[in-house]
């Protein structure tokens, strides 16, 4: 599963910075000209960057569920993006954009397990009910200790803040 995964991971990061240079560059760039000349030299860039993600979406659907490879991009933009917005724009992330972004990153790595897990589950017979549990068994067990330790922590950094 994980030999095509990589060159489309690449192809995608790849991809993404020139979306990202496209969306986003003209802001610093470009300030001073009219909106027009800004979509013009954004379209431009964005075409380098269709080429690099067509054959980047065609690679990964051969190894990967449509959600999943959604969910993949969707974490690769960000991370491009943060990396764009520290470097390029000069602007400082906060501890609750990391928050949100090790949410999403969660969320790909539930989703990239799926072809697996479930669908084991799937397979061996289990029914609702068994799957439910067995899934949530190690979100009650592992997660909500935590999650709790972390509202903690907030607690603790907002008292200090």
């Amino acid at each position: 599963m994980f030999s095509g995964v990589l060159p489309t991971v690449l192809l995608l990061v790849a991809s993404n910075v020139f979306m990202t240079f496209a969306w986003y560059a003209h802001l610093r760039n470009l300030a001073d000209r009219p909106w027009y000349v800004a979509a013009v030299i954004s379209w431009s860039i964005a075409l380098c960057e269709y080429l690099l993600q067509v054959p980047a979406n065609r690679l990964g659907y051969t190894v990967l569920s449509l959600p999943q490879l959604k969910i993949l991009q969707e974490v690769i933009t960000l991370a491009v993006f943060c990396v764009f917005s520290v470097l390029y724009l000069r602007e400082a992330l906060k501890w609750n954009h990391l928050v949100g972004f090790g949410l999403v990153l969660a969320a790909v790595l539930w989703w990239l397990q799926e072809k697996t897990r479930i669908g084991a589950m799937i397979r061996a017979g289990m029914d609702n009910k068994q799957m439910t549990m067995d899934i949530l068994s190690p979100v009650r067990h592992n997660l909500m200790p935590s999650i709790t330790q972390m509202f903690i922590l907030l607690k603790r950094i907002r008292m200090v803040l």
